[in-house]
């Protein structure tokens, strides 16, 4: 646990759900890959997350914003972003290989998941990454 921005994850979210529903609306897969290259690289390396740089750097210093210290545990959202960086991939990727259609429901469930957080709170990603590390607990055997 430590305290962080819960600002800058807001600024995440937003700048996911708006490129990717730019992208739709331009129907510019380029804007699809360079949201799934920000996600994933800014996941394996903090210093590569655009969109939170761009609002820690940026946004939050001119529009004079202060921090929102929470005090949480990063690892659930960073998988969660990791999560939707792979779903971005295979969107790029199902482009890339001419089934747009499907390139575009991947992109608009990441969006859809980015939105639910946003508004709602709930983490899906966050969700399956406490299910997952409670996998070696499911299969102990239970003594009698």
């Amino acid at each position: 646990m430590k305290n962080f921005d819960s600002h800058i994850l807001r600024a995440n979210q937003i700048s996911i759900v708006g490129l990717i529903g730019l992208a739709f609306l331009l129907q510019a897969p380029a804007i699809v890959y360079f949201v799934a290259a920000v996600m994933l690289f800014g996941t394996f390396e903090p210093r590569l997350a655009l969109f939170k740089l761009f609002y820690s750097s940026l946004i939050r210093p001119v529009f004079k914003i202060p921090a929102k210290l929470e005090l949480d545990d990063p690892r659930p959202h960073n998988f969660a972003q990791g999560l939707g960086g792979i779903f971005m991939l295979a969107s790029s990727l199902a482009f890339l290989f001419g089934a747009g259609i499907f390139g575009w429901i991947l992109a608009a469930m990441v969006a859809a998941l980015a939105l639910l957080n946003l508004t709602t709170g709930i983490c899906v990603g966050c969700f399956l990454y406490f299910q997952w590390k409670m996998l070696p607990h499911r299969f102990k055997p239970t003594s009698t």
